[in-house]
C-alpha cells in the first residue's frame, strides 16, 4: 500500500515540475504552472498546453503587426526609477528586463547588442 502512495507522489511532483516548465516557457510564474501540474495532473497539463498555445498565438499576431509581445506600458515603465534602469521587452516571453541585459532573467533568450 505504500508503495502505491509513494508512486501517486513521484507522479504528482513530475506532473507539478512538467506543468512549471511548461508555465516558464511561455512567460507565466514557474510556481503556477507546478500547482496547476500537481494538483491537476494530467488534465493541469492538458490546461497549461491550451493556455501557453493561446499565449504564443497572441504573441505571434503582435509580432506579426509590428507590436512588442507584451504592451509594456503600466509595468513599471515610468515612476522614479524609468531613468536610472530604462526597460526593453524580451522578444522570446515577452517580460520587461533591465535595458542593458545581455541575457533575459526569465527565459534565458540573448539579446543582440546594438551600437550606440
Amino acid at each position: 500500500m505504500i508503495v502505491v502512495w509513494l508512486f501517486v507522489l513521484v507522479l504528482w511532483v513530475l506532473f507539478g515540475l512538467w506543468g512549471g516548465r511548461m508555465a516558464t516557457r511561455s512567460g507565466l510564474e514557474y510556481w503556477i504552472g507546478f500547482l496547476v501540474g500537481f494538483f491537476g495532473g494530467i488534465i493541469g497539463i492538458l490546461v497549461l498546453w491550451l493556455i501557453t498555445r493561446d499565449r504564443a498565438m497572441e504573441n505571434q499576431r503582435r509580432i506579426q503587426y509590428g507590436q512588442p509581445p507584451y504592451p509594456p506600458t503600466g509595468y513599471g515603465t515610468g515612476g522614479p526609477n524609468a531613468t536610472a534602469n530604462p526597460l526593453k521587452v524580451c522578444p522570446h516571453c515577452g517580460r520587461l528586463v533591465v535595458e542593458s541585459a545581455r541575457f533575459c532573467q526569465y527565459c534565458g533568450t540573448a539579446f543582440t547588442m546594438t551600437a550606440g
